[in-house]
């Protein structure tokens, strides 16, 4: 029997409405099918401890960091997820997707909500005229249309914005979601 060493493991978990999955189970499971597993080879001893890295991988780092990231890909059967861990990849993919984007978590200012595109609009116009320093966004999020302003990174900046305006627009508060990073 040999080690395997390949850095992606994959995990068919069946779905069945027969028997339904624990969510709580499954995270068990994912925790401890991600530890390394040493397999013993015909006349090879593996005892290492949990803090040094296997000799297999020099790369390999001490075991109370978290070794792997999960992703959920569907597959053809309706019935099971695959669950494929690979770290190194999705990392990089995350970090180059954020950089090419420009987009990072953050807060916004939400000024009104409302089902009449023509209302949002008026508000618009007397926001811009208020508040021309502030980038302003006009997003319909069905059934309704919603006027959004800034690009904070923190809560305490918006919160602070946010206060500047309640005496024109009473019903703004900060909502947080992806934003554009600013240009330094």
């Amino acid at each position: 029997m040999g080690k395997n060493t390949n850095n992606v493991m994959a995990y068919n978990l069946n779905l069945s409405s027969q028997w339904p999955v624990n969510p709580a189970f499954c995270f068990v499971f994912l925790c401890l099918a991600s530890l390394p597993v040493s397999a013993q080879v015909e006349g090879e001893s593996t005892e290492s401890s949990l803090t040094e890295p296997s000799s297999n991988n020099p790369q390999e780092g001490p075991l109370d960091t978290i070794p792997y990231e999960h992703r959920v890909v569907n597959e053809k059967s309706n019935n099971s997820v695959t669950f494929y861990n690979d770290i190194q990849s999705y990392s990089a993919g995350l970090q180059e997707v954020t950089r090419r984007t420009n987009l990072v978590l953050g807060y916004r200012i939400l000024v009104i909500s409302d089902r009449s595109d023509a209302v949002v609009s008026q508000v618009m116009d007397e926001f811009y005229r208020s508040y021309r320093n502030l980038p302003t966004y006009k997003v319909f999020n069905s059934p309704y249309t919603e006027l959004k302003a800034g690009d904070f990174s923190t809560y305490l900046e918006a919160s602070y914005w946010t206060y500047q305006m309640k005496s024109d627009f009473r019903g703004a508060y900060v909502v947080q979601e992806v934003v554009n990073r600013r240009k330094k």
